[in-house]
């Protein structure tokens, strides 16, 4: 199982990293809407909640760094999805104001490009 999420998990998080770093921009005026659309947000965090539980209780691991970071992504699904269901919308539209910069988008995509290529290089078998 490590495998099969350290592939799928490590391919998704490059092919959107990259487009995040590269489209930063179109990224932050979806996300400024994501937060006034109170539908689209409630099914995005149902669905984010429903696959971190997946991942945090049906994932039994390996023991390895691969593992742990499946599991470090399941549980920040889980604590993202309850956030969107749990927290005001004005609360939500004031963390997504603080964190909705450019920067922010570059940052953020070249720490998920890292741990995506460390992911799908372990789950192709190139290293660990």
């Amino acid at each position: 199982m490590t495998i099969l999420l350290a592939k799928v998990l490590g391919l998704f998080m490059i092919i959107v990293s990259v487009i995040m770093i590269a489209r930063r921009h179109w990224i932050m005026g979806f996300v400024e809407e994501f937060g006034r659309d109170r539908p689209v947000r409630f099914v995005t965090a149902v669905l984010e909640l429903l696959g971190g539980l997946f991942i945090v209780l049906g994932f039994g691991g390996d023991g390895s760094a691969a593992a742990a970071v499946i599991l470090v992504i399941g549980w920040l699904m889980v604590v993202e999805g309850i956030a969107y269901l749990a927290l005001p919308d004005t609360m939500i539209r004031s963390v997504f104001a603080v964190f909705n910069r450019p920067a922010f988008y570059f940052a953020g995509g070249l720490l998920a490009l890292a741990f995506g290529t460390y992911l799908a290089l372990y789950g192709f078998r190139w290293i660990g």
